[in-house]
């Protein structure tokens, strides 16, 4: 990720080149663009996640959906791979988040730094988030963290589950494979 000093978020938005773009603490931080694996994993966890929503009726994810949230002295803009929100059906969302989603969803990329998603996973469950995933496609893995709790760790051969999103059963082989 490319790192530049940007004064507010007032001034990032304003840039309009911000789509897979986000900011924090003052710096702009591009993301790069998803490989093949990073694009796979995310169609396939986010495909679970639509029928898991559209079957239990109990939200829907999004891919790339920018948030805007924290408090008013510390705002910052993520773009998380994957979100979900827990929410009745035809519920309006906002065409940005303005808090962060039920569930946040990171895949692990070899540029960002480890400093860098830690400081993210900690402000997503500072504010509002009541399950992060961080996916490591490399060591097939997935960490769940939720606030007050130890994280959890599945593997390849676990069956994803959470208890944020009630019935949902994900075995990992499917989205490792």
């Amino acid at each position: 990720m490319i790192a530049t000093k940007t004064p507010a978020v007032e001034e990032f938005l304003r840039t309009g080149d911000n789509d897979r773009s986000e900011y924090a603490q003052g710096e702009k931080w591009e993301k790069p663009p998803p490989n093949r694996d990073h694009s796979s994993l995310q169609l396939c966890l986010g495909s679970a996640l639509l029928r898991y929503g559209r079957e239990s009726g109990n939200g829907e994810p999004f891919s790339e959906w920018h948030h805007r949230f924290g408090p008013e002295d510390n705002k910052r803009i993520y773009v998380p791979d994957l979100a979900f929100v827990c929410a009745p059906k035809n519920t309006q969302l906002p065409d940005y988040a303005d808090r962060a989603s039920d569930v946040m969803i990171e895949i692990v990329s070899p540029s960002e730094s480890a400093s860098r998603l830690t400081a993210k996973v900690e402000f997503y469950l500072q504010n509002g988030a009541r399950s992060v995933w961080v996916i490591d496609p490399k060591e097939r893995r997935i960490d769940v963290y939720s606030p007050g709790k130890a994280m959890r760790t599945f593997r390849e051969s676990d069956t994803l589950i959470d208890p944020v999103l009630p019935g949902f059963e994900l075995p990992l082989r499917n989205i490792f494979s």
